[in-house]
């Protein structure tokens, strides 16, 4: 990806969950480096997200295969215009 002044660094991430980032990487067309760099940010810059839950983690939505996100069905999930605000900051639009 190659961002300036970037450090080159070993983790270790849980096979369930490397497979997830996978998957969202590839549902978003970027790279595994992109999503984490912009998780990264997001946690550091305080932006939890949802309130927290069990399923707080649990993807929002995913990509049908025309590239239209489509809303998980998770249980309480309420369509706002905050919610949508969020979705489109976590994508970058």
């Amino acid at each position: 990806m190659g961002h300036h002044g970037a450090v080159k660094t070993m983790i270790d991430i849980p096979e369930p969950l490397y497979r997830r980032a996978e998957i969202r990487a590839a549902e978003s067309g970027e790279s595994l480096d992109e999503l984490v760099i912009k998780s990264l940010e997001r946690s550091l810059n305080g932006d939890r997200g949802a309130a927290s839950g069990a399923s707080a983690d649990a993807p929002l939505f995913s990509l049908d295969e025309f590239g239209f996100p489509v809303l998980t069905g998770r249980e309480g999930l309420v369509v706002t215009e905050a919610l949508i605000n969020r979705i489109r900051r976590e994508e970058g639009i």
